[in-house]
């Protein structure tokens, strides 16, 4: 990889360097002999083409994306049975067609008045299983929802880490993940194809990757909006979040930004079931 440095007025990366050339020709007529030194520059500017990171209720599961009883798959809680509903947020990681610098990325949660008043209990990467760190296509990758979210809740304490045999199980919150390797020669590329699968940027339409953030938020936020005169069969109850999102180049340069997603609804139908919209 080629060290560039930021320039911050162009906002790109840059390499420049010279290198000596040197012409020697010896020719029997000494008339045409040929001796000379010129340098030879090289200017070369790179860049990150932007990073989005897309923000929403998570609803490609069963229950889509609403919870009022723990799930035992999630892993353990102490949480006492009426006191929580849960809710399901998914962030999709999109990196841009066209960036010609290795960059990492990395995203946080934010405070819990940014969250609707909700506390983040779980985060995974999906798919939860050999092949969580690879890109994928955006159009289908909510798939890896469709059976639920096992596991979680777990490994979720500060110091708390999988086993080495499980990474895929490790909390992404505030992790820097790989958005274009730095080193193109790393082990497991595919023969004769640099840059073509897995973590290897392509050109092309696998470049997504998907977390799902699971929210614990207290019943008595339901009371609470009927306190207030919402009416939750026809207004609901509205929920916002956000995160924040930090996307690293190999030169140094650091952009960041926030990610707020559509707020997802509650509604209590007349018929007794309660979703999100």
């Amino acid at each position: 990889m080629l060290k560039v440095k930021h320039d911050n007025a162009k906002g790109l990366g840059v390499y420049d360097n010279n290198f000596p050339v040197s012409l020697n020709i010896d020719h029997s007529d000494n008339n045409l002999d040929v001796k000379q030194d010129v340098p030879l520059s090289v200017h070369v500017e790179t860049k990150v083409e932007p990073t989005s990171f897309n923000f929403k209720h998570g609803e490609a599961d069963a229950n889509q994306g609403l919870f009022f009883a723990w799930d035992p798959s999630w892993g353990e809680t102490t949480d006492k049975a009426g006191e929580y509903f849960y809710g399901v947020w998914y962030v999709r990681v999109d990196r841009a067609r066209g960036s010609s610098q290795p960059f990492d990325y990395t995203f946080h949660t934010l405070d819990p008045a940014d969250s609707g008043g909700g506390i983040l209990v779980g985060a995974k990467k999906l798919p939860t299983n050999a092949a969580w760190n690879v890109y994928n296509y955006k159009g289908n990758i909510e798939n890896f929802a469709r059976n639920g979210y096992a596991d979680i809740a777990k490994f979720m304490g500060p110091g708390e880490n999988p086993p080495a045999t499980k990474p895929f199980l490790e909390n992404p919150i505030g992790r820097s993940y790989v958005g274009i390797p730095k080193d193109p020669s790393v082990a497991n590329l595919p023969t004769n194809q640099p840059y073509a699968e897995a973590l290897n940027y392509a050109y092309d339409k696998y470049n997504s990757q998907l977390y799902a953030l699971l929210y614990k938020y207290p019943i008595s936020k339901l009371q609470e909006a009927k306190d207030k005169g919402i009416d939750l069969t026809t207004e609901g109850l509205e929920i916002k979040n956000k995160i924040a999102f930090t996307e690293t180049w190999a030169d140094g340069y650091v952009r960041k930004g926030e990610a707020e997603a559509a707020p997802m609804r509650y509604f209590f139908l007349l018929q007794g079931r309660e979703t999100f919209y």
